[in-house]
C-alpha cells in the first residue's frame, strides 16, 4: 500500500494531504499555518507540519500528485527535488472525484457529478499567458498522456466546469464547459468590490446574503443572461454581447466597465437579487438538460461556484434526485485531497468500505501539549464542565472552542467554531461588532439531528447538511424562537445536522443546552476575525479571548478566562 502526497499551489487555497494505506490520513491548508486568508502559490508550512505531525521521510513517499503543473523552485522541495515523481490530474476531475467519494454515492449508481468554479488560472496562464514555457508543456504531454480521462489529453482545454456520470464503478466524462456561471459571479462580486464599495473577504457571500433584500428587474436579469447562457444546442456556455462590448480578458469575467455602469444605477441588493436569480435559473436548466438524458437518482456538487449554499437550496428543492450532496471543501481547499484520492484509486487501494463520517482532517494539537500551554502562561483556568459553559451560553456569553482536529474545508463544524445562545435578535449585530465582521449573510445553527425534523423543511439531503453546505425552509414556529441563526429576509438558514457519532462532545452540550432551554441548537461560526483564517494553534485561541473577540475559551479540557488586571 502506498503513501501518496497530494497538494494544490493554485492562486488561491492551496494546501497538501495525505494517504496512506488507502486511508486518508490528513488535509491541511496553507492559510491556517501563514494565517493569511486563502494563500495561494505556496505549501512550505503546512507541508513542513505534514511531515512533522506523521513523522514523513518524503524519500520513500511513493507518489506526490497535483492539478497544479508548474516548474521546479527552491521554495517548494517537492517541486525542486521530486519533480520527476510528480503526476498531474485535471483540475475538475479533483473537484468531482472528492465529492462522489465524500457523498458515499460510489456504492450506487444513476449519480451526475457537476462542478463549475473559476476555472484552473495555473493552467490556463502556462498554456495561454506570456510566461509559456516548453518544459511545462513537454511536462504536461508526459504526466497526462496515460491517464484514463481522456478528453483531457488536449493540454489547451482548461475548462471552468464539467459534468459526469457515475455507475458501476466508472465515472464518465460527459462534457466540459468553459467561461460559466463562476465566472459570472466572480463579476458579481468584482462589482460589489469597485461600484458598490462592498469590502473584506468571501465579497461573494455577502452579495449572496444581499440578494434576499432585492427585488426583480428584468433590466438586470437580461444583462447577466447575455453575459453567460447556456445553450444547449452545443452544449457550452455563451454571451450574447455585441463585439464592442468585449475585452481581449473575457474569459477571464472581464468586460468593459461600460456594462458595470449600465447596471450600477440600480440598488446593490437589486443587482444581487437577479445575479442570484439568474445563477439558480440556469444552474437548473443545465442540471435538467442532462437529467433528462441520463436520468440520474443522485448528484454530487463541488468547485468553489457551490460554496453558493442558496443556489444548492434551489437544486434540492426543484430537481427531482433523491439525495444532493456538496463536496464539504467545494473550493480550490480540496484539490490537494482531491488529487490524493485520484492516485489512490487509480492504484485500487481506496478503501471503500470505510465511509468519511466527519472531516475532522486538520492540526491537532495533545492534551499535554494544550496543559502544558495554559499552565506557562499562568491563566485564570479551571476544569472543563458543561455546566459551567452552558451557564454562559444562557447568561450570553460568546464562547470560543479549540479542541480536537481541526475541520478540512471552509467551515467550522464545532472544533474551531464560536458557539452562542441563538434566541437573541440582536445577535447578528453584537457579534459581526465583536469579531469585526461586516457580514450579510446571518450566522448558521448547530443542530442535533434529533430535532432537525421538528425545525427545518427538510424532507433530503440531510447528509450534506453536516458539513454546512446547503440551506433550508425554517419552520413558522421557530422562527421568533432562534432569530439570530436565520436570514430574516426569508426565514432560511444554513445548518450543521450534527449526529452524536460525528462529535459526540459537541452532540452532549447541544442536549444538556436543550434540558435547560428547550432549544436544541446553538449558533455556530468560524472561530476568526475579520479577514483572518480560523485559528489553528492554541496561542491564536488565547490571542482571540485577550483580544476579546470570545468571552470564554474553552481550550481542550479548559475553560479558560483572560485577567484583564494584568
Amino acid at each position: 500500500m502506498s503513501t501518496i502526497i497530494g497538494f494544490s499551489l493554485g492562486v488561491h487555497d492551496a494546501g497538501v494531504s495525505l494517504i496512506q494505506g488507502g486511508e486518508i490520513k490528513a488535509a491541511y491548508s496553507e492559510e491556517r499555518f501563514s494565517n493569511h486568508k486563502n494563500k495561494g502559490h505556496i505549501i512550505n508550512k503546512s507541508l513542513d507540519m505534514l511531515i512533522k505531525d506523521f513523522k514523513l521521510d518524503l524519500d520513500t513517499v511513493d507518489h506526490f500528485v497535483t492539478s497544479t503543473p508548474l516548474l521546479p523552485n527552491e521554495e517548494n522541495i517537492i517541486l525542486k527535488k521530486y519533480h520527476n515523481k510528480i503526476q498531474f490530474y485535471p483540475h475538475q476531475y479533483c473537484h468531482g472525484l472528492g465529492a462522489l467519494i465524500f457523498s458515499g454515492f460510489h456504492a450506487k449508481n444513476n449519480v451526475m457529478v457537476l462542478t463549475l468554479d473559476g476555472g484552473d488560472h495555473n493552467i490556463y496562464n502556462l498554456l495561454y499567458g506570456e510566461y509559456i514555457d516548453k518544459k511545462v508543456l513537454n511536462w504536461l504531454n508526459d504526466t497526462m498522456k496515460d491517464h484514463w480521462w481522456g478528453k483531457f489529453k488536449n493540454i489547451h482545454n482548461a475548462s471552468d466546469g464539467s459534468i459526469s456520470v457515475y455507475n458501476s464503478g466508472n465515472l464518465e466524462l460527459i462534457k466540459e464547459f468553459n467561461s460559466n456561471l463562476g465566472k459570472l459571479y466572480f463579476f458579481g462580486a468584482t462589482m460589489m468590490i469597485y461600484y458598490y464599495n462592498v469590502t473584506g473577504t468571501n465579497v461573494e457571500g455577502k452579495l449572496m446574503g444581499l440578494a434576499a433584500q432585492g427585488k426583480y428587474n428584468e433590466h438586470i436579469y437580461r444583462t447577466f443572461r447575455n453575459m453567460c447562457l447556456f445553450n444547449k444546442d452545443t452544449e457550452s456556455f455563451e454571451d450574447q454581447l455585441p463585439n464592442e462590448c468585449k475585452t481581449d480578458n473575457w474569459n477571464h469575467g472581464r468586460i468593459l466597465d461600460s456594462i458595470m455602469l449600465s447596471l450600477f444605477q440600480h440598488s446593490k441588493e437589486d443587482v444581487a437579487y437577479n445575479l442570484q436569480k439568474y445563477v439558480e435559473d440556469t444552474c437548473v436548466n443545465l442540471i435538467q438538460f442532462y437529467q433528462e438524458k441520463y436520468k440520474c437518482k443522485y448528484i454530487c456538487l463541488s468547485g468553489g461556484f457551490f460554496t453558493n449554499v442558496k443556489v444548492n437550496q434551489v437544486i434540492n428543492e426543484r430537481m427531482d434526485f433523491d439525495e444532493v450532496f456538496v463536496m464539504p471543501a467545494m473550493n480550490d481547499e480540496g484539490i490537494a485531497l482531491g488529487a490524493a484520492l485520484s492516485k489512490c484509486v487509480e492504484l485500487g487501494e481506496y478503501n471503500f468500505d470505510k465511509p468519511i463520517d466527519n472531516v475532522y482532517l486538520g492540526k491537532e494539537y495533545s492534551s499535554d501539549n494544550i496543559r502544558r500551554f495554559v499552565k506557562t502562561r499562568f491563566m485564570n483556568y479551571h476544569p472543563f464542565s458543561y455546566q459551567h459553559i452552558i451557564n454562559e451560553l444562557k447568561n450570553g456569553k460568546v464562547v470560543g472552542i479549540f479542541r480536537g482536529r481541526a475541520e478540512f474545508g471552509p467551515r467550522a463544524l464545532g472544533n474551531r467554531s464560536i458557539l452562542v445562545d441563538p434566541s437573541d435578535k440582536d445577535t447578528f449585530t453584537r457579534l459581526n461588532a465583536k469579531l469585526h465582521r461586516n457580514d450579510i449573510m446571518s450566522f448558521a445553527p448547530v443542530i442535533m439531528s434529533e430535532y432537525v425534523d421538528q425545525i427545518l423543511d427538510c424532507k433530503k439531503s440531510k447528509h450534506t447538511a453536516e458539513y454546512m453546505t446547503i440551506c433550508y425552509n425554517v419552520k413558522q414556529e421557530w422562527i421568533n424562537k432562534i432569530p439570530a441563526v436565520i436570514n430574516k429576509f426569508d426565514n432560511t438558514c444554513r445548518p450543521q445536522i450534527l449526529r452524536r457519532e460525528t462529535n459526540e462532545w459537541l452532540h452532549t452540550l447541544l442536549s444538556k443546552y436543550n434540558d435547560l432551554t428547550g432549544l436544541p441548537l446553538l449558533l455556530n461560526t468560524s472561530f476568526n476575525g475579520h479577514c483572518y483564517p480560523i485559528i489553528n494553534s492554541p496561542l491564536q485561541a488565547w490571542e482571540a479571548l485577550r483580544d476579546k473577540l470570545v468571552d470564554v475559551l474553552v481550550l481542550d479540557n479548559y475553560i479558560v478566562y483572560y485577567d484583564y488586571r494584568k
